[in-house]
């Protein structure tokens, strides 16, 4: 058999292999992929946060609509990045959008949550450093009163690592501090926002 032959034998293989496998395998192998080679989550800003190559993990995985070629999907992922310099760990529900052409592939965002809950946060320290107590109140999910002495303190914090879990649409975030003390930190979504609920100055 010529080395060509071979070549096209092999790549029919992989593709009935591929079109065997089940929804689930399919997502989970493409999350694999990203896992694989790293992963850069733009956010609304500008600025990227980083998860290295290995540090990606789908604990979970379902499947929604869609056709074989093109489906819902949804995991739970597990994952350790950086953040301007900042270490983050999350754990989270997320859906994507999975489509298939030979392979699979993620298409679109893979995590919309984590980004969204770490523009918060990454909202919320920007006001504390500019002591602007309007911005601040209005990451808020209620109406809230700030004490200026409480975000002055705040503000003084240094962040040394964000530890974040999300389950559906309620977040919970573990924000460590330099001596190792952490503050509990809670968001609700509204929206397509993130508002606090408490921990915000």
């Amino acid at each position: 058999m010529s080395r060509r032959l071979l070549a096209l034998s092999l790549a029919l293989f992989a593709a009935a292999c591929s079109s065997l496998a089940s929804s689930a395998d399919r997502a989970r192998a493409a999350i694999a992929e990203v896992a694989d080679a790293g992963l850069a989550i733009p956010l609304a800003d500008g600025r990227t946060l980083e998860i290295p190559a290995g540090h990606l993990e789908a604990v979970a995985v379902d499947v929604g609509p869609g056709t074989r070629r093109a489906f819902d999907a949804f995991a739970q992922l597990s994952l350790t990045g950086r953040i301007d310099g900042v270490p983050i760990s999350y754990v989270g529900n997320e859906r994507f959008r999975v489509r298939c052409a030979g392979s699979c592939r993620i298409d679109g965002p893979l995590a919309p949550r984590l980004a969204a809950v770490v523009e918060a946060l990454l909202a919320r320290r920007a006001a504390l450093a500019a002591g602007d107590a309007a911005a601040l109140a209005s990451l808020a999910r209620d109406e809230t009163r700030l004490d200026p002495d409480g975000l002055r303190a705040a503000a003084e914090r240094e962040v040394a690592g964000w530890f974040i879990r999300v389950e559906g649409d309620e977040a919970v975030v573990g924000e460590a501090a330099a001596d190792g003390k952490q503050r509990r930190l809670q968001l609700g979504r509204s929206g397509e926002a993130w508002l606090f609920s408490s921990g915000l100055p």
